[in-house]
């Protein structure tokens, strides 16, 4: 299994939802195939479940499960950890500055 696919997957249904292998792919830009291994392997780790569509039995939704949401908030709060103590090493006090502009204007972008 390739992590960032898989980190991939599971980003996808965390923000959007229960949601089917072709509208992972088209999310991903990739061809429905090429995630079967992937979510083969997410299923196999109890991290998504797959359930059958009752208007159309033979499409299938994917859903993150509990264990799949506390993986993914473990991974991201780890970044985010290893992002705060960068920005606080690495970065003098203007580029923070500058950081914390940028990251207003992106907020600002993304309301609205």
């Amino acid at each position: 299994m390739a992590p960032r696919a898989a980190k991939a997957v599971l980003g996808q249904l965390q923000r959007r939802g229960a949601l089917t292998a072709s509208e992972i792919a088209a999310a991903e830009r990739v061809q429905p195939q090429s995630l079967t291994r992937v979510l083969a392997s997410l299923e196999e780790q109890q991290l998504i479940s797959r359930q059958q569509d009752p208007n159309d039995r033979r499409r299938h939704t994917i859903e993150l499960t509990d264990r799949g949401r506390r993986l993914l908030q473990e991974h991201m709060q780890s970044s985010d950890d290893w992002l705060a103590e960068a920005i606080d090493q690495r970065l003098n006090p203007t580029e923070r500055a500058v950081l914390q502009l940028a990251a207003g204007i992106l907020d600002q972008l993304l309301d609205g």
